[in-house]
């Protein structure tokens, strides 16, 4: 499974309070590609992650995050979850009369 990079380009840029032709013209890149990295169409090239994260003063790891897809494999069982039958519970001797 491929894994999800995140960001916070969007959030960055507001707080030091720079659009993205500013930081585009900074990276020496295209607003369009600005665009995209932010929507998370693309993925920055280690080079260009280190770079944005130079501009922002912060650690690569405070704007891009990895986040690895959920799957039902990845979680222990757990009774009553949907993973074993349905069952009905039992009459007592109290109901049946």
């Amino acid at each position: 499974m491929k894994c999800l990079l995140t960001n916070r380009l969007a959030e960055c840029r507001a707080a030091k309070g720079m659009n993205k032709s500013k930081l585009a013209f900074r990276l020496k890149m295209t607003r369009a590609y600005v665009t995209r990295l932010e929507r998370g169409d693309i993925r920055p090239s280690v080079e260009t992650a280190i770079r944005i994260a130079r501009i922002f003063g912060q650690p690569v790891e405070k704007i891009f995050e990895l986040v690895e897809p959920v799957s039902i494999t990845n979680f222990p069982f757990v009774p009553g979850c949907g993973q074993e039958p349905i069952t009905t519970p039992e009459k007592t001797s109290k109901q049946r009369k």
